[in-house]
Parts: structure tokens; sequence; C-alpha cells
């Protein structure tokens, strides 16, 4: 599953968050934001050769991915009846591994293994997904390929600009893309072809409303 996209520049600055797993965005502003640096910080500081793979982040960034989620779900399951503690222990999501967390208590691992971290650094841009073990970093890797090459596409050499004024239309594509952590499409031409439909028809509704909108009546 993938659980987030995140796009920031070379300075850090987020142009574009989603998060797909309901545990990471149920997560307080500051956590989330902190996960968002911290992925950063780990890709920014890569050497040119690195491999574009973070598997099993320790340290600040692997807490802030396994702990909070892992405290979160331990006290959800608390407050549920016995009968649905035993089925979410069955659910593929939970392993019956204990890690330990900073303050020596143990909580339960979601993913099975530490999260993997899959990036691509194109231009002033830094494109990253956060996925679990059920996903395969090289076609996440070709994934993102396709996402920037949907988005230079449509924009036409796309840039930083582009993302920040148009950023529901990058979402939109990003929606063709990927839905609930789940890769729908990869075709860039049906993607594009989704995109370029519901544009078409926000356009002719926005002509269609424009004078009544503004209380004026076209002249026959």
């Amino acid at each position: 599953m993938i659980l987030g996209v995140f796009v920031f520049n070379a300075h850090g600055k987020a142009r574009l968050v989603r998060w797909y797993d309901p545990r990471l965005r149920n997560l307080p502003f500051d956590r989330k934001r902190r996960i968002v640096w911290e992925c950063y910080r780990c890709v920014a500081h890569r050497a040119a050769g690195a491999c574009n793979f973070l598997v099993k982040a320790r340290g600040i960034f692997g807490e802030q991915l396994v702990t909070p989620l892992a405290r979160a779900e331990t006290k959800q399951t608390q407050n549920l009846g016995n009968s649905e503690m035993r089925d979410q222990k069955d659910g593929p999501d939970i392993v019956t591994e204990n890690i330990e967390s900073g303050d020596n208590h143990p909580v339960k691992r979601l993913y099975g293994r530490d999260l993997t971290v899959v990036f691509r650094h194109y231009a002033t841009l830094f494109f990253v997904f956060a996925v679990d073990q059920n996903e395969n970093e090289l076609g996440i890797l070709d994934l993102i390929q396709v996402f920037v090459e949907t988005l230079d596409k449509y924009f036409g050499n796309v840039c930083e600009l582009d993302i920040v004024f148009n950023h529901d239309k990058v979402n939109h594509l990003l929606d063709e893309l990927v839905s609930g952590g789940v890769v729908l499409e990869t075709n860039q031409t049906d993607i594009l072809s989704a995109v370029y439909t519901v544009s078409e028809a926000t356009s002719a509704e926005a002509s269609t409303h424009r004078f009544p909108s503004l209380g004026i009546r076209p002249y026959r």
C-alpha cells in the first residue's frame, strides 16, 4: 500500500502532500509536518549515486513513521470489544511482533517491517512515495516516473510554479494514478483523457453560469 505522497523543493518547502493511510491522516499536524521534514532531510542529503530507496529508516524518521502508528492502532484496539480485537489481529496489516519504542514500552509493528521511502529528484523538486512491504520498490520508482511524465505532458515541461498554482489539477492527476493507496492506472493517455474531460466539463459549466452568477443578463 502507498501510505503517502510528498513533493517538496530543494529547500524543504512542501508543494504536494497526500496521506492515504487513515492512521497517518489522523496524526496531529505537527507530527505529520515532522514526517515530511524528516523525509526531506533524509532524501536531500543523499549522495548523487546513492540508492533511491530508504529501507528500514532508523532514528527520528523511523520513530515518526512506525511508532506513532503503532500507538494509535494499539489505543484504538483497546477501545474495541474482544471479538473485534481478535479480528484485527488476524488482519494482514498487523504483525504480532513487538518493537521497542523510545520509552522502552513494546508496541505492535503495523506493517511487518519498517516502511520504505522511494524517491526521485527532478531539477528542484523531490517526488517521494512512502510505501509498506506489499509494494515493489522498482514498481514505485517507475510509478513516480509515470507521474512526472504525465505532469510534463499536461503542463508542458512542468515546473514548481505549475504545482503551486494548479494544485487542484495536480491532485486530480494523482487521483487518476493512485486512489486509497492503490495504483489504479499507469497509462498516461488514459489519465490525461480523464483529466481533460473533467476540465472541459468544468469550463463549460463555468461559462454557462457566468452571467447569472454576476447577476447580468446577456444581450440577445
